[in-house]
């Protein structure tokens, strides 16, 4: 994931993901890493992580 993240940092884009709602050591892991929830938690949970650190997200 660092790689990925480290990819994502030098050419500016956003990174997006899904964990299965109910896999809270995922959600844990990803939070601590930067990634941020984004729409409507269901079944599974879309997380984004900004190379800023923001939490805006780019639709």
């Amino acid at each position: 994931m660092q790689s990925v993240m480290k990819e994502a940092r030098q050419t500016r884009r956003e990174l997006r993901l899904k964990v299965a709602s109910g896999n809270e050591a995922a959600l844990r892991l990803y939070l601590r890493l930067g990634f941020t929830p984004v729409g409507v938690p269901s079944l599974h949970t879309e997380l984004a992580w900004n190379v800023d650190g923001s939490q805006q997200t780019t639709e």
